[in-house]
């Protein structure tokens, strides 16, 4: 399958070039292409999997944010709410000044 190889060869090539400055977003890109509802190979696991190892590794990149928002949806959409509401708790602490983007999350991941 195309889609799966495509992921695959992705996810060498950042291993083999951990050192980029293009990694980052790469890792980024990959994440949320995993959770688009309507591909195919939606995989909103591994896409958690990818948020949480991109913030792990660039904590203060220009796309943190998007990456604690997106994983904290991504895990709402699988059911682990809990988590979910971490992650949020962790957008808020982390982006206090960001309150409509908190208030999309809230909703989101709490619902209403």
């Amino acid at each position: 399958d195309a889609a799966a190889d495509c992921h695959d060869d992705l996810r060498v090539l950042l291993r083999r070039f951990h050192s980029s400055a293009y990694v980052p977003y790469i890792v980024f890109d990959l994440a949320d292409t995993l959770t688009w509802s309507w591909r195919k190979h939606k995989n909103a696991t591994l896409a958690v999997a990818l948020y949480a190892d991109f913030l792990r590794r660039w904590p203060d990149h220009s796309l943190a944010a998007a990456a604690i928002r997106s994983g904290a949806f991504a895990l709402k959409d699988l059911g682990r709410q809990e988590e979910a509401v971490e992650w949020m708790e962790r957008f808020e602490k982390e982006f206090p000044d960001r309150r409509r983007e908190l208030s999309a999350i809230r909703r989101h991941v709490l619902g209403g």
